[in-house]
């Protein structure tokens, strides 16, 4: 979904500069503003939809990295609760 919607506003703001330069040759600059306008801010939202909701990866323990690494990514990691079983008499 992200994807189509980049690509949507990608192509309204390539629209948007074609407008803003017919228009600008037709009728002057103050129209063309209009149309430079609505590109802007339809690559503004190409970017918003690009990068919302984006979450850093979280790091994990992994062969390739040196032991040191994976210490301290084990660290980070919350510890797990463990289960809490009521005790048997």
């Amino acid at each position: 979904m992200r994807t189509v919607l980049q690509v949507t506003f990608c192509i309204l703001s390539v629209l948007s500069v074609v407008a803003a330069m017919v228009l600008g040759v037709w009728k002057g600059f103050l129209y063309a503003l209009y149309g430079i306008l609505a590109a802007a801010l339809f690559g503004l939202s190409m970017l918003l939809a690009k990068y919302a909701g984006v979450d850093k990866k979280e790091e994990k323990t992994d062969f390739l990295n040196t032991p040191e690494e994976n210490e301290r990514i084990i660290e980070k990691l919350p510890e797990e609760k463990e289960d809490s079983s009521p005790d048997e008499k």
